[in-house]
């Protein structure tokens, strides 16, 4: 079986919840990729898969010939000789009576120029993307562990995606050298120098993250009234779901002072268009200012 195959088997199993035939031998040297019925509510689907990755093979409506040879690329070669060809029509038949089924077209991309939608409403035949599928197996997949081969990969994608996600975000908060502190006597807003570490956090039970807290490298003064904002070794933590329990524990433990900061949104100026402003508030936030010690 082709690895395109298998995953979009996989996905009617495991998302459809069908009973699968694959590789279906038929008279004249034809072959159905896959047939699939949900028992229970009596779906039944034809699908022939088409995968390929080259722009030059994306899904047109017409197939383009040269010198009467087929490019196997176009809606109307498909109609021809994968669904409505004698052979083929006549082993459904046997398989599924009269019963009516769904035709189902699988393709990794269609040419935009050479492609129209209506054409396949119009034969009956829905256009779907294996990158969907395979998303949506990936997405939906709770076990973990599984000897599936196809259902392992995808496990594997996934989980690498995740950690490829947090490696991101750790580097982007490793990046920011300071932060953003009120004065507690003038409020004035002044940047302090930081260093960025990690410490394993638990929110829940079986879940552990790494948690950046910046720690001041020098002692600072406030810009406008001299005031001491914050002392060397002063260790801060932007996250608002740590407990509070868990930061005194934490000072404790490395005998320092902690602090949480949080967000001021008032900061924000008033005006129509909110969610703009929203954004704008969280790009300001990224880069160190927009923080305020509890």
């Amino acid at each position: 079986m082709e690895p395109e195959v298998h995953i979009i088997e996989k996905y009617f199993q495991e998302i459809l919840r069908c009973f699968t035939m694959a590789n279906i031998r038929c008279k004249n040297k034809k072959e159905i990729d896959l047939l699939a019925v949900n028992p229970q509510s009596g779906d039944k689907y034809h699908v022939e898969a088409r995968i390929s990755t080259s722009r030059a093979f994306a899904l047109r409506s017409k197939d383009p010939l040269e010198r009467k040879h087929s490019y196997k690329r176009g809606l109307d070669y498909f109609i021809k000789e994968k669904f409505n060809h004698p052979a083929v029509v006549e082993k459904i038949k046997e398989l599924f009576g009269n019963d009516s089924y769904s035709k189902v077209l699988v393709v990794f991309h269609v040419d935009t120029r050479r492609f129209d939608a209506w054409d396949a409403d119009e034969v009956g035949v829905k256009i779907w993307f294996i990158t969907d599928l395979i998303e949506t197996l990936m997405q939906q997949q709770n076990a973990r562990g599984c000897r599936d081969e196809i259902l392992r990969t995808l496990e594997l994608m996934r989980m690498k995606r995740i950690y490829d996600a947090e490696i991101q975000r750790r580097e982007e908060i490793a990046k920011r050298n300071f932060l953003s502190l009120a004065c507690k006597t003038c409020h004035h807003f002044n940047k302090i120098k930081v260093t960025t570490n990690y410490v394993r956090y638990s929110p829940e039970p079986h879940s552990t993250i790494l948690l950046p807290i910046y720690e001041a490298i020098k002692t600072s003064k406030c810009e406008k009234c001299r005031s001491i904002i914050a002392e060397s070794k002063h260790r801060f933590i932007l996250d608002q779901q740590v407990s509070t329990e868990w930061v005194k524990e934490y000072a404790k433990r490395t005998q320092s002072n902690v602090f949480k900061l949080r967000l001021i949104e008032s900061r924000m100026p008033r005006r129509t268009d909110f969610d703009t402003q929203r954004s704008e508030f969280w790009t300001e936030y990224l880069y160190g200012s927009g923080t305020k010690e509890l």
